[in-house]
């Protein structure tokens, strides 16, 4: 069996001290038995953490499996034409450094992830890494990173985008569950889209949901996103 390990600095030291990323070569044909090699490594190399995302499900002892991620896709304008007459009804404007602390607090929120549902990770652990993930994206892009605001000048959601060579990722879309009418994430995404069209010249945007998220995946069915037959199952083992 033919596998490497990197290290994934990103995850490292929150998630776990250390965090490796697997990759396997012809991994179909494996048996349950056949992570011993991988244990191996992991303990010679001082891993708290191995993490592995293939096509096709496996049957590795000693990894868990923590979810399915689906890639969609749609044609920008298909969007566009979708969410360009709903109305402005709140505030839309670019982050700055004063709205990391309310994100932090909405980020309890967030629907399940893979590491959210690591038992081995708390809640903690999880708001940390991803708003590193969100700080880093409003760094890379932070023409792209809005955040929607009521008439108080309460923080009620927000969007990110990541542009890519030939379309845009749709990375992070959170609204508080109290503020989950009128329109909220479809201004947001309708804002950013309009910034895209007028920056870029990107026709295709993209996104990953997990397969059980329903609410995600019927927000860009309406969007007219489709799957695009692509997959990843998420397993962890801890070392």
């Amino acid at each position: 069996m033919e596998f490497k390990i990197d290290e994934n600095l990103f995850d490292s030291g929150i998630i776990a001290p250390k965090v490796g990323t697997l990759t396997l070569e012809n991994y179909k044909d494996l048996k349950s038995d056949d992570s011993a090699p991988i244990v191996n490594h992991a303990r010679n190399n001082k891993y708290n953490l191995i993490t592995l995302g293939v096509e096709s499900p496996v049957a590795l002892k000693n990894f868990i499996y923590l979810g399915t991620i689906y890639e969609i896709q749609a044609n920008l304008i298909d969007v566009w034409n979708t969410v360009k007459d709903i109305p402005s009804r709140f505030y839309v404007r670019k982050l700055n450094d004063s709205d990391w602390a309310p994100i932090k607090e909405l980020l309890n929120l967030y629907p399940p992830t893979r590491y959210s549902r690591d038992p081995n990770v708390t809640m903690e652990q999880v708001v940390v890494h991803k708003l590193k993930i969100l700080q880093y994206l409003a760094g890379q892009y932070p023409d792209y990173s809005l955040g929607a605001f009521s008439k108080d000048n309460e923080l009620i959601g927000f969007h990110f985008l990541k542009l890519l060579e030939d379309k845009v990722f749709l990375q992070e879309l959170l609204v508080k569950p109290n503020s989950r009418v009128g329109f909220v994430s479809l201004q947001l995404v309708k804002e950013n889209l309009d910034r895209v069209k007028k920056n870029t010249n990107v026709n295709y945007l993209t996104t990953r949901v997990y397969e059980d998220n329903e609410i995600s995946m019927n927000f860009f069915t309406k969007l007219r996103f489709v799957d695009c037959k692509k997959k990843e199952h998420y397993y962890h083992m801890w070392v």
